[in-house]
């Protein structure tokens, strides 16, 4: 099961969060990640897969009382690709028209999941826009010169 280090920033967005909608805890699975793209104190962004084998994209976007809560995305493999060779942003990878917001908590795994419309979310939910998933991609130049 997944497993997340506490973060040293806690904070909550559940006041600015819209109205959410309950789905089923199975709609996502385990939530295991496949590939870890970027890990701090535990896996940040990761791929994983929902119980019918659909990829998804994993951000771990704020941490409160109530655990870790997670931006969930449909994916592909073209999506990661673009990731990971800096064709898109973090952002615009998981900017789709539907998402889900998990709540993971130490104790129980996955508590809680809400669908959601990514365009609703507050901006401290997503990734600062323009941020790639790497450094090198953010800053090429600067890369060249370390």
């Amino acid at each position: 099961m997944l497993s997340f280090q506490h973060c040293a920033v806690k904070f909550s967005l559940r006041s600015q969060l819209p109205p959410l909608q309950s789905a089923p805890i199975d709609v996502i699975g385990e939530l295991e990640p496949e590939e870890v793209l970027y890990e701090y104190d535990g896996p940040q962004i990761f791929v994983a897969r929902t119980k019918s084998g659909d990829l998804l994209l994993a951000y771990r976007c704020w941490e409160d009382e109530d655990g870790e809560h997670l931006l969930i995305a449909p994916a592909s493999w073209a999506t990661i690709s673009g990731l990971k060779v800096g064709r898109i942003t973090v952002r615009e990878a998981l900017e789709q028209p539907w998402a889900w917001i998990a709540n993971y908590r130490a104790d129980v795994g996955l508590a809680s999941v809400y669908r959601v419309d990514t365009r609703d979310l507050p901006e401290l939910a997503l990734p600062v826009r323009g941020t790639y998933l790497y450094l090198h991609l953010q800053f090429p130049r600067a890369a060249e010169q370390l």
